[in-house]
């Protein structure tokens, strides 16, 4: 395990290590002012093979902002990404956006796709963020609604410390024993 500054980036890290000890990739939806606080993390999400997408720059209903805000905040952690933007065989970076706390409209729509991203949400979402300590319990409801396709949102917040790894702990064995793989967005949309 890498040492990190922060204890944000030490439990980011153990995730990171949990997901290479089961042969799985994620697509991380960072949030621009973690970035700030430990850089490091973003290193080894890139260096690994995961993906990076926008999360605006601060946790926040990315749908209650202004367009004006909204667009700074959009811009504000793209501006912190963009080294970290995989391309694709057009030459383009991937740039995938998902909005904070999952809701949208229709004017975030267009502003996104106008700076080049794809909007992306989830297929399961187990509300983990309402829970502590109940990583099993997370890990069985995610087991008994997955699906092929199915895009599932976990959270590396302060609270789920413990819950988190937990969940991961439980969850990627048994995908990988249901002949599941855990992969990226865009390797993801090859697959479809």
């Amino acid at each position: 395990m890498f040492l990190a500054k922060s204890s944000r980036g030490i439990f980011v890290f153990q995730l990171l290590d949990i997901l290479e000890e089961n042969h799985s990739k994620a697509t991380w939806f960072l949030i621009g002012s973690n970035m700030d606080k430990c850089p490091e993390v973003v290193e080894r999400i890139y260096k690994e093979g995961h993906e990076v997408g926008n999360h605006t720059m601060y946790d926040c209903a990315s749908w209650r902002l202004s367009p004006e805000e909204f667009t700074a905040q959009l811009l504000a952690t793209e501006r912190r990404l963009e080294p970290f933007f995989r391309k694709g065989e057009d030459g383009k970076p991937w740039k995938w956006f998902r909005p904070g706390h999952g809701f949208y409209n229709r004017e975030m729509i267009d502003l996104v796709e106008g700076y080049g991203y794809k909007l992306v949400l989830g297929s399961l979402y187990p509300l983990d963020t309402l829970f502590r300590n109940k990583g099993k319990l997370i890990a069985k409801y995610l087991l008994w609604r997955v699906h092929p396709g199915a895009i599932i949102v976990l959270h590396d917040r302060e609270q789920q410390k413990i819950q988190t790894p937990e969940v991961l702990r439980v969850l990627l064995p048994e995908l990988k024993r249901k002949g599941y793989s855990v992969v990226t967005i865009p390797e993801l949309l090859k697959l479809q």
